[in-house]
Formats: C-alpha cells, sequence, structure tokens
C-alpha cells in the first residue's frame, strides 16, 4: 500500500481537501505516474524567484538580523555570501540556504562577541552548514 493509495477515499469525498508542494521532477516520478491520484489534483506551478528578489529577500533578513543579534552585517558581505552559497549550497532552496547561512553566521559572530560579521563568519558558516572545508571556500572567493 502506498501514500497514493492511501489517500484516494479521502480525495473522493468532498469534506476534505489536500494541498501539497513539491519540485517538478518529484510531481513527474511520484504523482504523475499514478492518473488515477494524479487527476485529483489542480497543478499550479509557481515560478523561481528572480535574483532581484532573492536580494530583496536577504536584504530584508540582513536588516532583521542587525537588529535581533546587535551587529553590523556589511552589504558586501551579503553579496559574497550569496555568490559563495550559489556555488556550494547543496539545497534546492537557495533562499532557505543563505538565510540559513545568514543566521548561522550571526550566531558565530556573538559568540565571537564581536561587532561586525566577517568573512570568517560567513566562511566558517557555509562550511558549517554544506559540510565543506573552509579552505575550498576561501580558494574560490580568492581565486
Amino acid at each position: 500500500l502506498n501514500a497514493a493509495n492511501m489517500f484516494k477515499p479521502f480525495l473522493d469525498n468532498s469534506k476534505y481537501r489536500l494541498i501539497g508542494a513539491t519540485t517538478q521532477k518529484e510531481y513527474q516520478a511520484y504523482i504523475k505516474t499514478d492518473p488515477a491520484f494524479s487527476n485529483r489534483f489542480e497543478v499550479i506551478n509557481v515560478p523561481a524567484i528572480t535574483g532581484n528578489e532573492l536580494k530583496n529577500i536577504i536584504e530584508l533578513k540582513r536588516k532583521e538580523y542587525q537588529k535581533h543579534y546587535s551587529i553590523i552585517i556589511n552589504q558586501k558581505l551579503i553579496r559574497q555570501m550569496i555568490n559563495i552559497s550559489l556555488k556550494f549550497s547543496q539545497k534546492q532552496n537557495l533562499v532557505e540556504a543563505i538565510i540559513n547561512h545568514l543566521q548561522t553566521a550571526c550566531i558565530l559572530c556573538k559568540e565571537a562577541k564581536q561587532d561586525k560579521l566577517t568573512i570568517k563568519d560567513v566562511v566558517l558558516a557555509i562550511s558549517i552548514n554544506e559540510d565543506i572545508n573552509e579552505t575550498e571556500i576561501y580558494e574560490f572567493i580568492y581565486q
């Protein structure tokens, strides 16, 4: 018995509604292969965010974390973090990855009792979150 067969009886009953989110790849592999299951859904495609939208989201987080952690976060450092994340992030959701890197870097900065986020904090945060050697990241930055 798979999950699709478990949901079908509930989806036939108009009392229940199901909202789900997945990637195109997963939809093709797991949902579309079962026409009886996929016919019960309406597909709504949500486009990936643009570069400007990404920058705006991260800028809002920069301001929020600056206030929350009482540290200075330079915009140039944020641009570097985005570039490094584009290269090394293993997550499908880049926005989530960058926000995680930023928050981890802020925590490391506070733990070190610094008042300004540094490239060292960023590199260490990405190294921790992505399980990558710091040297690899520095080589990318200074190539």
